[in-house]
């Protein structure tokens, strides 16, 4: 369980968000889809530097109760892999939802969002280096600073574009014979 525990808390880790942070900027990028990239990017390093704020504020010692299964450097509140989880995956499950017509798939772009943060901040609580709390603070954080982004993204991304985009997506192509 050790080691399930390290490779959830790995999903919420710097690796990852920044792998994972970079692999979306780029398609965006590469799409041509600049708003989208800069709305990727500004969330995630927001929210890092409200996480980093925030623990510097705090300063909250981590738990000694139980042994630590995981190495910690920075003080325990808000956790910062449960902030930071929730505004990456938060962030882009809403992103991906935006893309598609069918509630099913709106659903579950969120449902696997949020299960994500959930399964990265209770390895946070189970590897033993935060309190409950700590998550549910980094949680909470990470959502707040997400929603303000979405909000904040409906002036940043027309939403005419995403109509055409899903027209395009959803027709069919007719391809013309060119007379010879």
């Amino acid at each position: 369980m050790a080691e399930v525990g390290r490779d959830l808390t790995a999903l919420g880790g710097v690796a990852v968000l920044v792998l994972v942070t970079a692999i979306v900027g780029a398609f965006f990028g590469l799409t041509r889809r600049y708003p989208e990239m800069y709305f990727v990017f500004i969330a995630a390093i927001g929210g890092l530097l409200i996480s980093v704020a925030l623990k510097a504020l705090v300063s909250r010692p981590r738990p000694d109760i139980v042994p630590h299964l995981s190495h910690v450097y920075t003080s325990s509140f808000p956790s910062g892999h449960s902030m930071m989880s929730a505004t990456v995956y938060l962030t882009l499950g809403m992103l991906l939802a935006r893309f598609v017509k069918q509630r099913r798939l709106k659903f579950y772009f969120l449902i696997v969002a949020v299960l994500l943060t959930c399964l990265v901040g209770t390895s946070r609580v189970y590897m033993g280096v935060h309190y409950p709390t700590d998550v549910l603070a980094g949680c909470l954080a990470g959502l707040v600073w997400a929603l303000l982004c979405w909000l904040t993204a409906g002036y940043l991304i027309p939403s005419h574009r995403l109509k055409q985009d899903r027209a395009e997506s959803s027709s069919p192509r007719v391809e013309r014979e060119v007379p010879q």
